[in-house]
């Protein structure tokens, strides 16, 4: 697993909106980045469908492609 941050957009499909340079910490756990997300769209944290690649971020970072992220890669939240 990649570890440090990597600053992400994020593209909000039900909101309508895009945020720009939302840092994702990879070294702290996944769920600390959905309550970031949710101060910025009040879509609860177990309600979040954070896709990238057709995966899917869940609770944990082993499923999530992080290897492939990089500062400003698009990640969309349904």
């Amino acid at each position: 697993m990649s570890s440090g941050s990597v600053k992400v957009n994020i593209k909000w499909i039900n909101g309508k909106q895009e945020f720009k340079d939302v840092e994702m910490h990879l070294d702290q756990d996944p769920t600390l980045f959905k309550s970031q997300i949710f101060a910025m769209t009040n879509v609860l944290p177990e309600r979040q469908k954070i896709m990238f690649k057709g995966k899917q971020l869940g609770d944990a970072w082993d499923k999530f492609p992080v290897n492939q992220l990089k500062d400003g890669t698009l990640l969309t939240l349904m």
